[in-house]
C-alpha cells in the first residue's frame, strides 16, 4: 500500500508540474479569476432564488449530465511496465497495488460526483423542489453506476477486439442508458433495489479485476495513457497533434473490407474524399463516439419542452458535425499522410466537405426525425429529417471551414 501511495503522490506531482508550466499568472488574471467571479456570483443568485435563467431551461437535463460524466474516465490500477521485473512475479503485491488503485478510483469518483452535485444543488432544491432523500439516493446510484460502467468497459475492451468490440460497446451503452433511466424516473424503493443490484455487481467486477492479472501489459498501456491525459490536452490546445503510429490493422469485416473504391471516377478530389470517409468509418473509437452522441442528442430532444426541441436540433447537429470534422484533422497528422505533398485548394476543400457531409447525414437524419416525431408525428418527423439533412449538406458545402 505504501508503494501505491507513493505512485499516487508521484502522479499528482507530475500533473501539478504540467499544470504549473501551462497555466501562468496571465491566464489566472485574465481568464480564470474573471470566470470564477462570474460563476460565483451566479451561484450566489441561485441560492438566493433570484436568478431568472433557470426558469427558461428544463432542469431534467441536469440529471443526465451525470450519465455523460459516467461514460468518461476509467478505473485506475497504477501498475507500470517496470513491475514485470518483480511485482509480476508476486501476485499478492500486484493485487495490493491494483486494490489500492480501485479504492483511489472510488474516492475520486465519489468526490467528482459530490462536487458536480454541489453545483446543481440550488437548482434541485430551490427551482425544482427535489427532496434531500431523492438527491442522496440518486447520488449513491450514480457513484455505484459509474464504477460499474468503468469496470465493465475494461472487461469488454480486454475480452473483445475489432468490430465485435464496437458492437459490444454499443450494447453496453444502451444497457447503461436503460439502467440510468430506470433509476432516474423510478420510485425510491425501486431505486434502492437497483442500487443493491449494482453493489452486488460491483463486488463481482472488482473481484474479476483483481484476478485478471494476465492483462498486465494492456493495463500498463491504459495507465500510461491516463497519466499523460492532462499533458495531451495542453499539447492539443497548443495546436500540436501527436503523429499517428503505424499499426498492423486487421482487415475490416463490414465497412469496405476489400478497399473497394467509393467513387468510380478516380480523380484526386474523389480519392481525397474517399480517404476521409474510410478513415472515419474504420476508426471504431470515433465511430462509437458518434453513435453515443447521436443517442444522447436524440434523448435530449425527446425530453426537452416543445420550443426547446427546435433550439436543440441545430445545436446538436452542429456539435456532431464539429466532432466528425476532427477526423480530417487526425488524418492530416498521420505519418503516412505526411509522406505526400498536400496543398489546399477550392477543389480539395470541397472534397473534404463532401466527405464530412456523407458521414454526418445519417446521424443528422435520425436527430431530425426524432425531433419531428416527438413534437408532432412520424410523418412530420420524416419531413423534418429531410429538411435537416438538406440544410446540413448545404451548410457543410458552403460554409464549413476545413
Amino acid at each position: 500500500m505504501n508503494m501505491m501511495v507513493k505512485r499516487v503522490k508521484s502522479e499528482w506531482a507530475y500533473h501539478y508540474s504540467v499544470w504549473k508550466s501551462a497555466v501562468d499568472w496571465v491566464i489566472w488574471l485574465y481568464i480564470f479569476i474573471p470566470a470564477l467571479s462570474v460563476a460565483g456570483y451566479q451561484y450566489y443568485l441561485l441560492w438566493t432564488g433570484t436568478a431568472d435563467w433557470p426558469n427558461h431551461y428544463p432542469l431534467t437535463f441536469t440529471w443526465f449530465i451525470f450519465f455523460i460524466i459516467s461514460l468518461k474516465g476509467t478505473t485506475r490500477l497504477f501498475i507500470r511496465d517496470g513491475d514485470v521485473l518483480f511485482l509480476r512475479q508476486h501476485p499478492s503485491c500486484l493485487r495490493a497495488i491494483m486494490k489500492g488503485g480501485i479504492i483511489y478510483s472510488f474516492i475520486v469518483n465519489t468526490l467528482l460526483i459530490v462536487i458536480v452535485a454541489g453545483l446543481f444543488l440550488p437548482l434541485w432544491l430551490i427551482y425544482d423542489d427535489v427532496s434531500y432523500e431523492n438527491i442522496a439516493s440518486f447520488l449513491l446510484f450514480v457513484i455505484a453506476f459509474r464504477m460499474i460502467y468503468h469496470l465493465a468497459k475494461q472487461w469488454v475492451s480486454l475480452t473483445y477486439s475489432g468490430w465485435p468490440l464496437f458492437f459490444v460497446n454499443m450494447l453496453l451503452t444502451i444497457i447503461s442508458l436503460a439502467i440510468f433511466n430506470g433509476a432516474l424516473f423510478s420510485s425510491s424503493i425501486i431505486r434502492l433495489v437497483i442500487i443493491l443490484f449494482l453493489i452486488m455487481s460491483l463486488y463481482v467486477l472488482v473481484k474479476w479485476r483483481l484476478n485478471a492479472t494476465w492483462h498486465f501489459f494492456d493495463d500498463c498501456v491504459r495507465e500510461q495513457g491516463e497519466k499523460l491525459k492532462l499533458s495531451a490536452i495542453f499539447i492539443a490546445v497548443q495546436g500540436y497533434k501527436m503523429p499517428k503510429r503505424f499499426k498492423n490493422h486487421k482487415k475490416p469485416h463490414i465497412l469496405f473490407p476489400d478497399s473497394d473504391p467509393i467513387y468510380s471516377a478516380r480523380t484526386a478530389d474523389n480519392v481525397l474524399s474517399e480517404s476521409v470517409i474510410k478513415y472515419s468509418v474504420r476508426n471504431k473509437s470515433k465511430l462509437f463516439t458518434v453513435f453515443q452522441l447521436t443517442v444522447v442528442f436524440m434523448i435530449a430532444v425527446v425530453l426537452a419542452p416543445f420550443w426547446i426541441k427546435w433550439l436543440l436540433l441545430p445545436i446538436c447537429t452542429f456539435a456532431l458535425i464539429h466532432f466528425i470534422r476532427t477526423a480530417w484533422t487526425d488524418l492530416t497528422s498521420h505519418s503516412f499522410f505526411k509522406l505526400y505533398r498536400f496543398k489546399k485548394t477550392t477543389q480539395t476543400d470541397l472534397a473534404i466537405k463532401r466527405a464530412i457531409a456523407w458521414i454526418s447525414l445519417p446521424s443528422c437524419f435520425l436527430i431530425g426525425f426524432i425531433t419531428g416525431w416527438a413534437a408532432f408525428s412520424p410523418l412530420i418527423g420524416l419531413i423534418v429529417a429531410l429538411i435537416t439533412v438538406t440544410l446540413t449538406y448545404v451548410f457543410l458545402i458552403k460554409e464549413l471551414l476545413v
